[in-house]
């Protein structure tokens, strides 16, 4: 799944750095892009897997996830090419009224398990396009997730197998367009393949540049 990630993200890369000269790109050299973003993953999905596969009895199982929150910022190092950093974050719950632990006890409760996700990634985009607002990108993002968690059950990680969630170094593929109403400020979508989120939405705000 890794090497096909960055291999698409390759490929797309030397193709268009192989395009015209005469192609003008949104992200000129020295421009600065500042993003808020709202992004959805499947972090909740995977909970109510690790939750639903544990032989262990579960009643009254709910679980919630919120939207992630997703800072970046962009620079521009030629017209077509920008190094950026980018951070995550995101939580989710889970609720139960029964369980059985590792000794073979029903336990009937109010349990919860919470978890938070945090996401510090670097990313390398290409920028493509000719129009002045309407700014068409693809690239590679390699972040760090780390994670962090709280229950009334002293013995969670233990009771269930929770091993998906430790950190790890995840590569991601993504391509966006950002649209610009007014010369500094604009709205932008993203679409990915994975980790942290599959789809990301904001807005944005661009400095500087020389055209």
């Amino acid at each position: 799944m890794k090497k096909s990630i960055f291999s698409a993200a390759l490929l797309f890369a030397f193709v268009f750095a192989g395009l015209p000269k005469t192609m003008q790109a949104q992200k000129y050299q020295g421009q600065v892009v500042i993003g808020a973003n709202c992004a959805f993953s499947l972090v909740g999905l995977v909970m109510n897997t690790a939750f639903n596969v544990a032989d262990r009895g579960i009643v009254g199982l709910s679980t919630s996830v919120t939207p992630g929150l997703s800072g970046t910022v962009d620079v521009g190092v030629t017209d077509r090419f920008s190094l950026g950093v980018s951070h995550f974050y995101q939580s989710a719950n889970a609720h139960w009224s029964t369980y059985t632990d590792n000794n073979g006890i029903t336990h009937t409760g109010d349990f919860h398990y919470r978890i938070t996700r945090q996401n510090t990634a670097l990313r390398a985009l290409f920028h493509f396009g000719d129009n002045d607002d309407i700014d068409p990108y693809f690239g590679i993002r390699l972040g760090y997730s780390y994670w962090s968690s709280s229950s009334n059950i002293a013995d969670v990680d233990q009771t269930f197998d929770l091993s998906k969630f430790k950190p790890h170094l995840w590569p991601q593929a993504l391509f966006g367009v950002r649209y610009f109403f007014i010369p500094n400020l604009g709205v932008n979508a993203e679409i990915a393949a994975g980790p942290p989120y599959y789809l990301s939405v904001g807005l944005n705000a661009r400095f500087g540049g020389t055209k």
